[in-house]
């Protein structure tokens, strides 16, 4: 059954979170309470503590404690899914066929384009990044695209973008903005699967060890206080406790009082 509009991901039956995710959510949950208030809002500014580290601290507790809806949680899985839906096959292949063309294409005029041999291998490697996974076609292929609009801001690189312009390149971009956009339209809709819960508990996982970082972050920036001090924002040895559970929505105070 799909869930209702607004439902939180922490009303659906989640895996249990790790040790070490419940404890940065807890040491994470004290330290972003702690800073809101008056007592100590003004001694972290001053140490260099700013709105946004505390927005984005939020935002990372936000996604531990499940505390993001599932239509949030579908927008973003339609932008990184790990792999593409079986049931888009025929716009996976409308990707994968611009891919395997316009690299070879792009790849076969570098030589003649660009004359400087350190530049060539720079303009190779350049079109060879790839950080998306090969299983995913909508996160790969307009990584790609992207990746070859921008040449026309190199001027070494961008010789190579014009020539792929005469030869066809945009109509095609433009196929593979709307395969990814059906892809993406897709999983936003599809049905609620029992494997999507733990999908859901490995990003909860994920967020924790980004969050696990951004403690660490705030216990370095912050080393000039005292222990006793670090204690009390959870930036010490000592744990805090169960129980203390604001809602996701009261620590982000910090940030919205101080951009106003």
């Amino acid at each position: 059954m799909f869930p209702p509009p607004g439902t939180l991901l922490r009303a659906l039956p989640l895996p249990p979170l790790t040790e070490a995710a419940e404890v940065a959510l807890r040491r994470a949950r004290t330290f972003l309470w702690s800073a809101q208030q008056p007592a100590w809002q003004t001694r972290l500014l001053l140490s260099g503590y700013t709105p946004e580290q505390h927005a984005h601290g939020a935002y990372l507790a936000s996604h531990v404690s499940g505390e993001r809806t599932f239509d949030e949680w579908r927008l973003m899985r339609s932008f990184g899914p790990p792999s593409d839906p079986e049931e888009m096959a025929e716009e996976r292949a409308v990707l994968e066929a611009f891919e395997a063309h316009w690299l070879a294409r792009a790849e076969a005029l570098i030589p003649a384009l660009v004359l400087d041999e350190e530049i060539r291998r720079e303009v190779l490697e350049y079109l060879s990044i790839d950080p998306e996974p090969k299983s995913c076609a909508s996160r790969r292929v307009p990584s790609f695209g992207r990746r070859l609009r921008r040449m026309t801001r190199i001027p070494a690189y961008a010789p190579v973008w014009e020539q792929l312009v005469k030869e066809g390149i945009e109509p095609s971009l433009e196929q593979v903005e709307a395969a990814t956009l059906r892809i993406r339209e897709y999983i936003e809709t599809a049905p609620f699967e029992p494997e999507e819960l733990t999908q859901m508990g490995e990003a909860r996982e994920v967020a924790g060890q980004r969050l696990t970082a951004w403690l660490a972050d705030r216990a370095r920036d912050l080393a000039a206080l005292s222990p006793q001090d670090r204690e009390v924002l959870a930036l010490g040895t000592l744990v805090p406790p169960p129980g203390f559970e604001p809602p996701a929505t009261a620590l982000f105070t910090f940030a919205l009082h101080n951009k106003a």
